[in-house]
């Protein structure tokens, strides 16, 4: 981001980058920041605690002015430790202009965008998943969600914390690959033209991604070659699990196809804004994956609370027949 993605933003908006220091956050510690007039942090919510607390002592005696950019300013701390930063965040750089969604449109700092909501049911019908001990048989993917669910329903009751963490992510590992979604996917694919458009498929599970789009992946258990593949558009497709989530320009995205949400806005607005930078006559599409009456349509209720609705459309679907 700070030796690419920055000097390309500077030319693009016609900025001069003189007298301009780039660093990343890792590096700031070891930045006077007492030699600068102005300080700009992108993405700001991502500043630590140490790196907060260094800004608000130079703040007391030197008044500098700071510029703080981000779609995601934590309203609130989601767990104890993280009551201080959030404090900190929302002291030391307040919300003093907020833009919103039709705004940044209208002003041209996102490109313009469409978002198609497609929930599906879970599979009842067919006997293609493996469930059991020692002895192993065949199930639909609804019984063995329901399976999955009493069982962290009962581990959540115990005192057991490794089991409480084993229930639940074996659930959470189930909605990230179910089959039916897959099928869906691949579907969706299709109606994309994927081989035409620019397309960055986000999936909750490196199977998936690896399922989905072969070897144009980009995740923990890959190296660069497809995402530099993707920069450099000898590859309109890329699959991706959250190595792309936040703080990456990806060239010329025309679309986004999102297999799976967390619980967290933060990490949604940041999947779409890999999607909506603002380039001429760009309108992108992102369409997200949401299984029916499961965890996965909580985590996305929640994630989408505090989103505009005015962009989005919400279909009930029906998965392709195996």
């Amino acid at each position: 981001m700070r030796d690419i993605d920055w000097p390309d933003e500077f030319n693009k908006w016609g900025v001069s980058q003189e007298g301009v220091k780039k660093v990343c956050y890792a590096s700031l510690s070891k930045v006077k920041l007492e030699n600068y007039d102005f300080i700009c942090f992108d993405e700001y919510h991502n500043l630590t605690v140490p790196n907060l607390l260094k800004l608000q002592a130079l703040l007391q005696y030197k008044p500098i002015k700071v510029l703080g950019l981000t779609a995601t300013l934590p309203k609130q701390a989601d767990w104890p430790s993280e009551v201080e930063r959030v404090h900190l965040l929302r002291t030391l750089v307040p919300s003093v202009y907020k833009v919103t969604t039709d705004e940044a449109v209208e002003l041209g700092l996102i490109a313009d965008f469409e978002v198609h909501v497609l929930k599906f049911e879970l599979d009842s019908k067919n006997l293609n998943i493996e469930a059991g001990g020692k002895t192993k048989y065949k199930t639909t993917e609804k019984s063995q969600y329901l399976y999955l669910t009493k069982q962290l329903q009962k581990a959540m009751y115990g005192k057991n914390e490794n089991l409480k963490f084993m229930a639940m992510s074996k659930r959470t590992q189930f909605i990230y690959n179910l089959p039916s979604k897959y099928r869906l996917a691949k579907q969706v694919m299709e109606r994309l033209d994927v081989e035409g458009k620019r397309t960055l498929l986000m999936a909750g599970s490196i199977e998936q991604a690896n399922l989905l789009c072969g070897q144009d992946v980009y995740h923990s258990e890959s190296n660069q070659d497809a995402l530099d593949r993707f920069q450099s558009k000898s590859i309109n497709l890329l699959g991706a699990v959250k190595a792309l989530d936040e703080g990456k320009n990806l060239v010329d995205l025309d679309q986004l196809l999102i297999l799976q949400v967390t619980s967290g806005e933060r990490r949604l607005i940041q999947k779409i804004g890999r999607c909506v930078r603002y380039r001429e006559d760009h309108k992108a599409l992102i369409v997200i994956l949401v299984a029916l009456d499961t965890a996965d349509e909580k985590w996305y209720d929640k994630a989408i609370a505090g989103f505009e609705t005015s962009r989005i459309t919400v279909t009930h679907v029906k998965v392709p027949e195996l």
